[in-house]
C-alpha cells in the first residue's frame, strides 16, 4: 500500500539448466510496457544451481492499480534455453486513512482492483436482467455490466489498505450487496 513500509519484494529466480557456469546474467524488465530496465544479478552461478535477484527498484515504480511487469532473462552464454522469460501482475494500492471509510462508486471505481483468472469483473453502470443498479446508486462492481460471469471464472476485487491506527473502537467492515 501507498505509504506503507513495501513488505513484498519482487524478485527473479534465477535457474541455470546449462551444463557450465554463468557470470552475471542480467535481468530485464518493463512495467506497464514502459522502457525497458535492467539488473545485472552481481556473481556466478554453477551450472544446475539458481539464484534469486531482489528487483529492488520495482516497489517505487508502480502505480496504483493493476501493474503488469514483464520479465526476461539473459543468461549471457550461448545456451538460449537457458534465457527466460515471464510476466507477472502486481496490484498496488492506495492506504484508507480516514475513518470511516464510505464507498459507493458513483464518482470513481474506489480504486479496487479486479483480477484473476478469465476475469470478468468491471465497475460501470450495470444492466442485467437481475441487476440494474446499486444499492445507493446507479455503478456498481459486477461480474459484466450485461451479461452472466465467465465459464471456469477464478477471480476477485480487492481494495486497499485500511489504516486502523487511529483508536475508533471495534473495527467493522460492512459490504451490502
Amino acid at each position: 500500500c501507498e505509504g506503507q513500509d513495501a513488505t513484498g519484494k519482487v524478485s527473479v529466480d534465477i535457474v541455470n539448466n546449462s551444463v557450465q557456469a554463468i557470470v552475471n546474467p542480467v535481468v530485464n524488465y518493463s512495467i506497464n510496457g514502459q522502457n525497458v530496465q535492467k539488473d545485472t544479478f552481481m556473481g556466478t552461478i554453477d551450472a544446475g544451481d539458481t539464484a534469486t535477484l531482489f528487483l529492488d527498484k520495482i516497489n517505487s515504480q508502480l502505480s496504483s492499480g493493476n501493474n503488469i511487469i514483464k520479465i526476461f532473462v539473459n543468461s549471457n552464454d550461448n545456451y538460449r534455453n537457458n534465457d527466460a522469460s515471464n510476466t507477472i501482475h502486481i496490484a498496488k494500492f492506495n492506504t484508507i486513512g480516514t475513518l470511516p471509510y464510505f464507498q459507493n462508486f458513483e464518482q470513481n471505481n474506489g480504486s479496487f482492483v479486479a483480477d484473476g483468472d478469465n476475469n470478468s469483473w468491471v465497475w460501470g453502470l450495470p444492466m442485467k436482467r437481475n441487476i440494474k443498479g446499486s444499492v445507493s446508486g446507479k455503478k456498481a462492481w459486477v461480474t459484466d455490466l450485461t451479461d452472466k460471469y465467465n465459464s471456469y471464472e477464478n477471480s476477485y476485487v480487492a481494495f486497499g489498505c485500511i489504516d486502523m491506527i487511529e483508536p475508533f473502537g471495534t473495527p467493522m467492515i460492512s459490504f451490502q450487496h
